[in-house]
């Protein structure tokens, strides 16, 4: 007979090793299904197009020196990365809580 604590060790285990692909998963449908997330993920990318430089910044190494207008746009981007966060946090913490409730009922835990 199994466990009950050995199963839930094992779903942690699982979940810690797939959490990259949770976590891509949650993204995805935030930007299909979530009109507000879709809007700030648009304008990241078109401002990253417009300006490589954010892209250098916040992915590349070494010295760089910014325009006033590159300056803007960067503090522009990273306001929507750390909105487009708070979005997605929410949207685990939910998905979290919709897992445990499946997971509890699953083994008769309610």
């Amino acid at each position: 007979m199994t466990d009950k604590n050995d199963v839930f060790t094992d779903i942690t285990e699982r979940i810690d090793e797939v959490f990259c692909q949770i976590d891509n998963d949650v993204c995805a449908e935030l930007r299909k299904y979530n009109k507000e997330y879709a809007t700030l993920w648009r304008e990241t990318c078109e401002l990253s197009k417009k300006y490589p430089i954010i892209e250098q910044t916040c992915e590349g190494g070494g010295e760089n020196s910014l325009t006033a207008e590159e300056h803007a746009a960067l503090s522009r981007y990273l306001k929507l990365k750390m909105d487009m966060d708070d979005i997605e946090r929410k949207q685990i913490y939910y998905r979290g809580h919709m897992d445990c409730f499946a997971y509890l009922k699953k083994i008769g835990g309610v």
